[in-house]
């Protein structure tokens, strides 16, 4: 996956937490396709944005339960529909492949909060978990919609866990705290490990 460059020029509609909460509270959420568009274009232009990793994750996660609503509306235009795919359906599905890439990066970046700072045990864990937790929904998604999983994503997925396992006290929390996350990862190798066996 390639992240975003940084910019100084990125411009989005909130910068920390308290305006990302005052954001949210403007979004048109009962219109979903616009609610996932508008969520999709912040995030994005946050996602350039030059900030501190604790600001980022903070900020990332109030965006959570927005995003995972309007995910969930979009998912039922286009999960388990005969192929192929009428073009509504196909915005729908590329529409929502896109957000959660959007969180994925968000989540990304974050991870210098673990790697390069002294984050605390619960944070470093929780930024692993979301990586996977996001990398895991699109291709939740991409099975619902009876679509391969692509390479890159399989290649994410690795490297979320290799950066996981790296910090082998983030993991141990991580494993303890989100049990479904460490199995999640042992799913989806062998998973993987039996398609390319076919």
């Amino acid at each position: 996956m390639t992240r975003p460059e940084l910019s100084a020029e990125a411009a989005p509609e909130f910068v920390d937490p308290a305006s990302c909460k005052a954001w949210l509270d403007n979004v048109p959420l009962a219109n979903v396709a616009a609610a996932q568009a508008e969520l999709a274009a912040q995030i994005g232009e946050f996602n350039r944005l030059p900030t501190t990793p604790a600001n980022r994750f903070a900020v990332m996660e109030h965006l959570r339960e927005a995003v995972n609503f309007v995910q969930v509306e979009q998912a039922k235009r286009f999960s388990n529909r005969a192929l192929p795919m009428l073009e509504p359906e196909a915005d729908a599905f590329d529409a929502t492949c896109a957000l959660w890439q959007a969180m994925q990066a968000g989540y990304g970046r974050c991870l210098k909060l673990a790697e390069e700072q002294a984050a605390d045990e619960h944070t470093g864990a929780l930024v692993c978990q979301r990586m996977l937790a996001y990398i895991g929904l699109k291709m939740f998604h991409h099975h619902r919609a009876y679509r391969e999983v692509p390479a890159a994503d399989w290649r994410a997925l690795r490297r979320a866990a290799a950066a996981a396992l790296a910090s082998e006290r983030a993991f141990g929390a991580a494993a303890r705290a989100r049990p479904e996350a460490a199995r999640a990862v042992a799913v989806a190798a062998r998973s993987e490990s039996s398609s390319r066996s076919q």
